[in-house]
């Protein structure tokens, strides 16, 4: 596996373990798009004498970049990372 593989893998997973903390489901596309990650969060709904979670309906695609440099800088709460422009 190439370092730019797996470098995309780990950001897909670690992005995949927040969201699932935060009450969403992750999903990513079958066809490389451009879109690495549709993001979706769970409405919980009262089922009897339990809770059933189902999808919203309202979803978030996400698109990460990655790099192992640090040249990563903050500024009024926001991180902030040059990227090189391509096309």
């Amino acid at each position: 596996m190439t370092e730019a593989k797996i470098k995309e893998e780990l950001a897909i997973h670690f992005l995949s373990g927040l969201a699932a903390r935060m009450g969403f489901i992750s999903s990513s596309p079958r066809i490389d798009e451009g879109v690495d990650l549709v993001l979706e969060r769970l409405s919980k709904l009262p089922v009897k004498d339990r809770n059933q979670f189902t999808p919203s309906g309202a979803a978030l695609t996400v698109q990460l970049k990655t790099t192992t440099r640090s040249k990563v800088s903050e500024a009024d709460g926001h991180l902030m990372y040059d990227l090189k422009r391509k096309n």
